[in-house]
């Protein structure tokens, strides 16, 4: 059960702001569509999530399958929402390079030239990759605010575009949510 604190927490948070911290952003496509799409491997899901939250935090929209419904539309609906993204952020793991789905998300992103790889473990990206600068964060413990994560900040805006400034959001605010949420 939340204390009234906490409800009044979520009901000051951007609706898009409290939908990316719980994972909804984007949750079928054409529903909503996300500035930011996050192709991860189901392994490093704690990391893909607080990347979400301090991409959610600087404003952006964010689409991670955290939701996605099984079946005949699944390729389709990752498919539709990586398209409409402005920037995909690809986290390279020693999992991920073996995943079919990373790779192929990976390969749109590039072809769609929206592709932000990120080095999640101390590892070579996959062939085909290899000539991309990737964020190295082989050495980021997870925390969301950490300043690691600056430079990815900088390459999500420079393929995303800068947003309109915004009313901040209140870092209790999303803490309370981040908390109450958390899986």
């Amino acid at each position: 059960a939340f204390c009234k604190a906490r409800w009044r927490a979520i009901a000051v948070l951007p609706v898009t702001l409290l939908l990316t911290i719980i994972g909804l952003v984007g949750f079928r496509a054409g529903a909503l569509l996300a500035d930011i799409f996050i192709s991860y491997k189901r392994e490093e899901r704690e990391k893909a999530r607080a990347i979400a939250e301090a991409v959610a935090r600087k404003g952006y929209t964010v689409w991670w399958d955290v939701d996605l419904l099984s079946g005949e539309r699944f390729a389709k609906e990752i498919e539709a929402v990586l398209r409409k993204a402005k920037a995909a952020i690809v986290l390279w793991s020693e999992k991920s390079i073996q995943s079919h789905w990373v790779l192929e998300e990976a390969e749109l992103a590039r072809s769609l030239d929206i592709i932000v790889p990120v080095l999640l473990d101390d590892i070579l990206p996959p062939f085909g990759f290899r000539n991309l600068n990737s964020e190295n964060l082989s050495v980021w413990t997870g925390d969301a605010r950490a300043p690691e994560l600056d430079r990815l900040m900088m390459a999500v805006e420079r393929k995303a575009g800068p947003l309109p400034q915004a009313e901040p959001v209140s870092e209790t605010a999303v803490d309370d949510v981040v908390s109450a949420f958390h899986v």
